[in-house]
């Protein structure tokens, strides 16, 4: 089985994070036996007016990478221009991709991969199958030019497999009740991210908050509720707390001024590859995510797999992975994460059931069995037509 895996978000040199749960679901389809070509579209800034590229490579998971850099002063420009897109992309897997005759075209995020490859696939008169991760879709629905090609692309999909129920029923409204939308959740390296007994300090506990520290128009990440709610519980219990921020972001300064007048040790590590973050899970009592909208979570699923609870705002798809038996959902308000946080500390959790069960779920065998039951239907049913 060929896999023409189409996408305009994953990681390079200079963004080693861009699209990583993109590269997961890559190395899951790979893992599964089927034979995959990743194309990343990738358009970034240079300083030249336009500087255009090729890169053929293997990656370290053994999987072959077609890359189209796209390097200009006004890089925005090209990645808005969708018939730019795919002509470089079109000429590159003509003369590059030659001798791979794809079973199907798989791509990821219907804005621009998801339109790249509907042309693609009718090109190659090849069935599409669309990942979806944005958290920013309905916005883009709302107010792009290329809303209704994307819905085009959407309605031609074989399936549309969002990481998250939640997800689901947001694509549900743009998908003209497209009859076929399948859950597949995000891949989660259980090699990394594996369960080891917890050493309990009775004296102390660790908590641990990740991701990217950004302010913008839409606050999505609320780090305040975390300080605000740990300064409130360190004055009723009799242990040590501290906490630590991994992630950047131009929060930064300004969380790292209120952390200063906390009565309990807070420290920023920046940001961080996954071993070093592995391990901080691995050491932690508590993950702690405060945010306003998530369609998925994947820095969850990882403490989770570590066998770490989790307390989180109850938002998107968090409530999906998240059950009295791993962690605490908590309204957005300083009351409520106190209270949850309380609860915690005084829930008997068992650290290895919860790494065994989120394993099950969002491993690569997982995650990689259930694209290749797709692509399997998908094929059957061409066999029958």
């Amino acid at each position: 089985m060929n896999i023409l895996f189409i996408t305009c978000w994953y990681p390079t040199t200079s963004n080693p994070n861009s699209g990583i749960f993109i590269k997961e679901h890559a190395k899951a389809i790979h893992l599964a036996g089927a034979k995959i070509r990743v194309v990343h579209v990738n358009t970034e800034y240079s300083n030249a007016w336009f500087n255009h590229s090729i890169e053929k490579f293997t990656d370290v998971e053994g999987i072959p990478v077609l890359r189209i850099n796209l390097k200009s002063r006004i890089w925005k420009l090209f990645y808005l221009s969708n018939e730019l897109l795919f002509f470089f992309l079109k000429k590159s897997i003509i003369n590059h991709l030659a001798d791979f005759n794809p079973t199907l075209v798989h791509s990821n995020v219907i804005y621009q991969a998801g339109i790249l490859g509907d042309k693609m696939a009718q090109h190659l008169d090849a069935p599409h199958v669309i990942s979806e991760h944005w958290s920013n879709m309905e916005r883009f629905f709302r107010i792009n030019l290329y809303a209704n090609r994307a819905k085009k692309a959407f309605k031609r999909a074989y399936c549309i497999m969002p990481v998250s129920h939640f997800l689901k029923g947001k694509i549900a409204r743009y998908a003209a009740n497209h009859k076929n939308i399948k859950v597949v959740g995000n891949a989660v390296d259980n090699t990394l991210f594996q369960y080891t007994p917890k050493k309990k300090q009775q004296d102390k506990l660790k908590f641990l908050a990740i991701a990217s520290w950004h302010q913008t128009k839409r606050v999505v990440k609320r780090p305040d509720l975390i300080l605000e709610s740990l300064e409130i519980v360190n004055k009723s219990i009799d242990k040590q707390i501290t906490l630590e921020f991994i992630g950047d972001g131009n929060l930064i300064p300004s969380l790292k001024k209120k952390a200063e007048k906390c009565s309990f040790s807070v420290t920023f590590s920046g940001k961080r590859d996954k071993s070093y973050v592995s391990n901080a899970m691995k050491k932690t009592d508590f993950f702690l995510h405060a945010s306003m909208i998530e369609t998925f979570s994947i820095v969850i699923a990882e403490a989770l797999m570590t066998g770490t609870p989790v307390i989180a705002s109850k938002v998107g798809g968090v409530p999906e992975l998240i059950n009295e038996t791993n962690g605490l959902l908590t309204k957005n308000n300083v009351d409520d994460w106190v209270n949850a946080i309380i609860k915690a500390l005084h829930t008997d959790f068992n650290h290895s059931s919860i790494a065994a069960e989120i394993t099950h779920r969002f491993s690569h065998k997982t995650t990689g069995r259930q694209f290749m039951e797709v692509y399997q239907s998908m094929i059957d049913e061409r066999i029958q037509a």
